[in-house]
């Protein structure tokens, strides 16, 4: 945000600044696990999937980046322009990772006073007992309760931004995770173990020996 309103100040002084915001980008495997497929991830390896609703708006990686091309062309000095895809609540992606898995799961929807002590509850811990980043967050659930519908009409109109639908690339993005073989070097375990220390608190040393086999 800070490095935006620096741009903008720049733009308004003459420099040539155009800003682009992507929203969730996802798309096939590139050897990373993006913080939505991690997410897609998390709730794929869990039966009972209890979660807070909200809207999102996910995008085809590809697209984003034709849209960082179109706004270098195209863009207007001192404009921001949202490169986004389809938005959709929490709920209906769940529904559709199911359809497109073929794994079915329990799924609960949590009200947000008790998502919000939940995640009180996981920064204590956190922070005084386990050390490691806690499974969820009061500012993240903030953030999921203020999140609304993003609109990229603007960057349609100026830019000539065609966004595809979303559909190919959330189902390559899964069959990546399914498909992804297990690797046992080190630095695979430290990997697993920085992306899990997002997602659960739990971690252990026999976690560690649990994938290695």
């Amino acid at each position: 945000m800070l490095g935006e309103q620096q741009a903008l100040q720049a733009a308004a002084s003459g420099f040539p600044v155009v800003i682009a915001n992507p929203t969730m980008p996802i798309g096939p495997p590139n050897g990373n696990l993006t913080p939505p497929t991690l997410m897609l991830q998390y709730f794929l390896n869990r039966r009972v999937q209890i979660y807070l609703d909200f809207i999102m708006n996910l995008v085809d990686v590809r697209d984003v980046a034709m849209g960082l091309l179109l706004a270098m062309e195209r863009g207007q000095t001192g404009q921001r322009y949202i490169l986004g895809g389809e938005n959709i609540s929490l709920k209906k992606l769940l529904a559709i990772v199911s359809v497109l898995s073929g794994r079915s799961a329990l799924r609960i929807p949590i009200p947000a006073v008790m998502a919000q002590t939940t995640a009180a509850v996981l920064e204590f811990i956190a922070d005084h007992v386990t050390h490691t980043p806690p499974a969820a967050t009061i500012e993240g659930v903030r953030i999921g309760l203020r999140s609304q519908a993003l609109s990229i009409e603007k960057a349609r109109r100026e830019l000539g931004y065609a966004p595809r639908p979303i559909g190919g690339a959330l189902e390559e993005a899964i069959q990546s995770i399914l498909n992804k073989p297990q690797e046992s070097t080190t630095a695979d375990i430290m990997d697993v173990r920085a992306y899990s220390g997002l997602l659960d608190e739990s971690w252990s040393v026999e976690d560690d020996a649990r994938l290695l086999e």
